[in-house]
């Protein structure tokens, strides 16, 4: 059964090899519910930048709420992801970006989740903020969560008071770097009854604030994402993170889930927390010798042995897999193709696609749906390339001209 997007973020859940038993016991129910169909969140606000042409969208993608992007350098869409570039804001050195929603139903908001990616120079830190009332350029209310998590580990989680962080109710603290340029996910949750708020940090471990660390009821019906530092100078520039995906989760998705079993309404933060899916497969190839391919007239391997992805299929059986990559085409009359080898063989989705005509010296991405994978199965996919006509040029990745090869496994639903 294939469901409606509002469920995907709960769906795909296998929280065993990422969680303690203390979130995998409190998240069991709410997984067993959602796979029965017993509870369906239609409170959802989500994005994925990578279905989004570039520039600021008007609306959350998957689920039609309006958006709005500000700052001193407003989040954008890029090549499939949600950044900006910094530059200097004189006098104040502080560059910030936000993007801003609002839940589907008008409910308030119960939970900000983000999806992000570093690279080993991004220094930006990702905010996820719970507003008394919608911000915009020259007002930032209150709010009471706002946390912030940077690439190398450091973050804290605190009440905005409009001008300043305090208190933080979870101090500077450090958890585990993500400059590795994958997919991470960062979320925050307010358990309402206890006034708490459950942090689930960028690498899969979890924190909690002690009972009446907030006022719930102060929380609006908003909730965004920022990228922001302090610091950007020629001598130390701001370097942006990349926002892959982002929601928002209201009151209707957890109603209920107390008579599911969870011990009590303050682990309903964990329980949410472990039914998020875990970080996606993601695999970085930028090798200290160039890569530069020679794409000839039939399909084959990048690289057999390091251009490869390993996931586990879903209970669904459907997976997405993500390749981005530098393409260098010197050739006007070359027809370039990828594609995606499988092993070991089932489902579909696989095929050729065409990722450029003529010449080209620019960063590419391409997306393949796969269905009718066996649950369970491990899988592995290489990335192939093909010039159908005009060779001339390929691939490009490595340490001395800075370009990537990623490709990342996500549940499809």
């Amino acid at each position: 059964m294939t469901r409606p997007p509002e469920q995907r973020l709960l769906t795909e859940a296998n929280a065993a090899a990422t969680y303690g038993p203390d979130v995998q016991a409190a998240s069991a129910p709410v997984k067993a519910a959602i796979a029965a169909g017993t509870v369906a969140p239609q409170g959802m606000a989500r994005m994925n930048a990578a279905a989004l042409p570039n520039g600021i969208p008007a609306t959350m993608s998957e689920t039609a709420q309006a958006v709005t992007s500000f700052g001193n350098t407003p989040l954008t869409v890029a090549s499939g992801a949600i950044t900006h570039t910094p530059v200097a804001d004189a006098p104040a050195a502080n560059v910030a970006g936000y993007m801003q929603s609002k839940t589907k139903t008008g409910g308030k908001v119960k939970g900000v989740w983000a999806i992000v990616q570093a690279s080993a120079t991004a220094n930006t830190g990702l905010a996820l903020v719970l507003p008394t009332a919608p911000w915009a350029n020259g007002s930032l209310t209150a709010a009471q969560v706002h946390h912030v998590e940077y690439p190398n580990g450091n973050w804290h989680t605190s009440i905005w008071t409009g001008a300043a962080e305090n208190p933080k109710y979870l101090p500077d603290a450090v958890a585990g770097t993500w400059n590795d340029d994958k997919p991470r996910l960062v979320a925050a949750f307010v358990n309402e009854q206890d006034n708490s708020v459950t942090i689930r940090h960028a690498d899969g471990s979890i924190s909690q604030s002690a009972p009446g660390s907030i006022d719930s009821a102060l929380i609006s019906e908003y909730g965004l994402v920022e990228s922001y530092r302090f610091v950007n100078t020629a001598a130390d520039p701001a370097v942006a993170i990349k926002i892959l995906r982002w929601g928002l989760i209201d009151q209707t998705d957890i109603t209920n889930l107390v008579s599911l079993g969870i011990p009590s309404y303050r682990d309903i933060g964990k329980a949410i927390t472990g039914a998020l899916p875990k970080n996606p497969a993601a695999m970085v190839y930028r090798p200290a010798v160039e890569l530069a391919t020679a794409a000839t007239g039939s399909m084959a391997d990048v690289d057999a042995t390091n251009v490869k992805l390993t996931a586990v299929a879903p209970a669904s059986g459907s997976l997405i897999v993500d390749v981005e990559a530098f393409v260098n085409l010197t050739n006007a009359a070359t027809n370039y193709l990828w594609d995606i080898s499988q092993s070991p063989a089932g489902g579909t989705g696989t095929g050729a696609q065409r990722v450029h005509i003529g010449t080209c010296n620019e960063v590419k991405r391409r997306r393949w749906v796969l269905s009718g994978l066996t649950p369970g199965q491990t899988y592995t996919w290489k990335l192939q390339e093909l010039a159908a006509s005009g060779t001339g040029g390929g691939l490009k990745a490595g340490s001395s001209n800075g370009y990537y090869l990623t490709m990342t496994a996500i549940p499809a639903n």
